[in-house]
């Protein structure tokens, strides 16, 4: 029996707190990341929190969030014409001191509540199987927190 993406995503907790949801998708050239092995300069990120993050587009995406908020990571291949394996397999660096990160495998979604302890700058690397192949992106992308009564864009 095929269960339905609302039925999925009703039953993943993350998704049901008052939190702000934010979405960081990571666009691959597969093609190109295997073909020259250089998989920094084949990754783009974006969110969409539109107007408050930085470097959109990269793979230096600067996410702005606040204690509380939910990030959750998808990862998507640029090629819709051939068929590719892409799976983010693993979020490492100092990020994991501000969030608890746990895999979503019905949706190949990373998801972590940012804690409310967390503020400041950090880095992360994302970790990839592309066409069976180990890779990661090491241009640290970075995640800025602030608390949950401030703005995360704002400079002091």
């Amino acid at each position: 029996m095929q269960q339905h993406l609302s039925d999925i995503m009703a039953g993943i907790p993350e998704l049901q707190t008052p939190g702000k949801k934010i979405y960081i998708t990571t666009v691959m050239d597969v093609m190109g990341s295997l073909v020259d092995g250089k998989i920094n300069e084949n990754t783009y990120l974006m969110d969409d929190n539109f107007g408050i993050s930085t470097n959109q587009g990269t793979n230096q995406l600067q996410t702005h969030a606040q204690q509380g908020d939910v990030l959750i990571w998808v990862a998507g291949a640029g090629q819709m014409e051939i068929e590719t394996n892409l799976m983010l397999n693993s979020i490492t660096g100092s990020i994991t001191q501000a969030i608890s990160l746990r895999y979503e495998k019905m949706l190949n979604w990373w998801i972590g509540t940012v804690s409310d302890d967390a503020k400041g700058l950090y880095e992360y690397e994302l970790n990839y199987e592309v066409q069976a192949v180990p890779m990661t992106l090491t241009s640290m992308p970075t995640l800025l927190v602030a608390p949950a009564n401030e703005c995360a864009g704002e400079t002091k």
